[in-house]
Parts: structure tokens; sequence; C-alpha cells
């Protein structure tokens, strides 16, 4: 499996892969008005373009045999809102996104290691993560890698509170 950087010339490709990644893994959960507008924002040509230019932002595809199994959105220096100690390093995982049909082969977990090679060249000694309290297959895909619930946080999809686990990893 390759695991790189995706280039500016495939942020297109990128926004369409990440709203159908998102789509397959949310949609039949989520009321069908509020998840069609976040969709338009956040998977727009426009966002995925503003977000990947952000300097503590960066995406990667992963690849295995040439086709295009998952991506990761990945942030640098950022912290939840409750963590304790704010002077922490950390690097939070934002997105992580596998085809459905090369789940359950190690694509994800992959993915996780790569961010923990981040994680540990950029000298932070935390991984963060946030996931839908709903999704428990999910939670304990990061619970069998190490990640921790250590607190909540809202995500709004429309007018609807979901609230997210916020999950972290000592590296």
């Amino acid at each position: 499996m390759i695991i790189r950087t995706v280039r500016q010339q495939e942020l297109p490709f990128l926004s369409e892969f990440s709203e159908l990644t998102f789509r397959h893994a949310w949609q039949a959960q989520n009321e069908s008005d509020a998840f069609e507008a976040y969709c338009q924002k956040t998977f727009s040509l426009e966002q995925i373009k503003k977000e990947a230019n952000r300097t503590d932002t960066a995406f990667y595809f992963a690849e295995l045999e040439d086709r295009l199994v998952g991506y990761i959105k990945v942030n640098q220096n950022v912290l939840p809102d409750h963590w304790v100690n704010q002077t922490d390093r950390a690097t939070q995982l934002e997105r992580i996104y596998v085809c459905p049909l090369t789940q359950s082969r190690g694509v994800g977990k992959a993915l996780l290691n790569f961010v923990e090679h981040i994680a540990k060249e950029h000298q932070h000694n935390f991984i963060w993560l946030t996931v839908w309290q709903q999704a428990v297959r999910s939670i304990e895909f990061y619970q069998k890698n190490g990640f921790e619930t250590c607190g909540s946080s809202d995500f709004w999809l429309g007018d609807e509170r979901q609230i997210d686990w916020v999950m972290q990893k000592q590296v």
C-alpha cells in the first residue's frame, strides 16, 4: 500500500471521493435535507481547496494496486477545547475514510500507523480524533488500535446536535 500526499491537481477528485465515502458511511442514519446541505458545504471543491491550503493541514490518499482505497485529513497543533494541558502538542486525525469494498483489509490500520508516524515526526505526544457515539464499529476499531475516550464534543448536522466521543492515543 502506498500512502501519499494529495497533489493540488487532485483536489477535485478528493472532493468527490470525500463526499462519496462520507455518504456511504452516514447517509442512511441522517435526515436528508440537513445531510445534503452539510455535504454541499463540506465537500465542495472550494472548501476542500481552502482546507488543503492551510499550513497545518494535509490530505493523504491510500492506494493499493494503483487503486484509491482511502484517505485521511490530518491537522497539526490543534487541541480539543476540553483538553487538560493546553500546552500539549497533538496531531488531529480529522477524517479517515476507506472505500467500502476494501474495509476490513488493513487499510484503516495502515492509515492510523501513518498518522502515528506523522505525529512522531512533529514530536507530538498525542493523536486525537472525534467519532460519532453511534458509530460502534468505528469506536471498536479505534479502541483496538490503542485509542481511549477522553471527552465528548458536539457535531452539528443542520439543526441536529450529534455527540461525538473525543478519543486520544499517546505516541
